[in-house]
């Protein structure tokens, strides 16, 4: 019998030597164990660096984007502040013309407003985009003055051509309405300085 178990022992391959975390006898495995927690371990560890790189990255990314967003947005302020401004000056008689027609008649000259300078004006305002500025005060103020710059420009078009046919009763009509878009257009120019002079907001999703 004794042969017999020492034959069998001999068949049974012994067991591998353990390794313990710190001497600690409730933490012993064999080497090809260790070797398996360490992978996974190393395997975890390397998700979670990746998860707080990507999410790191996201951050600055989205820092990045707001700061473009708010760069592209005060352009667009100074940009419609500085065209309409312009705008207001070239019209700035529209005012001081439209109240004295009736007593005036025609002995005045709408030979100023020049309809391709004031064109210049309004089509530089319709290039800008409006969707980025911040606010959605601001993107509709915009809209409107863009709205109101034209309906002026309109009108001043059909007051000159009365004019010229020296029909006074119909150009102090289109005078009157002109001044009342040029008030309707500073109105909004203001909304707009008021909003710039504030900084930078919430970037809008609204589009034109």
């Amino acid at each position: 019998m004794e042969a017999l178990r020492l034959f069998l022992q001999q068949l049974i391959p012994p067991a591998p030597p353990e390794y313990c975390l710190l001497w600690n006898q409730a933490w012993c495995m064999p080497r090809s164990d260790w070797a398996a927690w360490v992978q996974a371990i190393g395997s975890v560890l390397a998700l979670v660096v990746a998860f707080l790189v990507a999410t790191h990255q996201a951050r600055l990314a989205r820092a990045q984007e707001h700061a473009n967003q708010a760069r592209r947005a005060a352009q667009t302020y100074r940009g419609f502040v500085a065209i309409a401004e312009g705008l207001m000056q070239a019209t700035e008689a529209v005012d001081v013309m439209a109240p004295s027609i009736e007593s005036t008649g025609a002995n005045f000259s709408l030979g100023k407003f020049d309809p391709k300078v004031l064109r210049v004006y309004v089509d530089e305002l319709n290039t800008l985009r409006v969707g980025e500025l911040p606010r959605a005060a601001s993107i509709k103020a915009a809209l409107d003055l863009r709205a109101q710059a034209s309906n002026m420009l309109e009108e001043l078009e059909d007051a000159r051509q009365q004019w010229l046919a020296q029909d006074t009763a119909r150009m102090y009509g289109k005078m009157q309405n002109a001044s009342f878009s040029r008030n309707a257009t500073n109105a909004y120019l203001q909304v707009l300085k008021f909003d710039a002079l504030q900084g930078e907001g919430a970037p809008s999703s609204a589009t034109t």
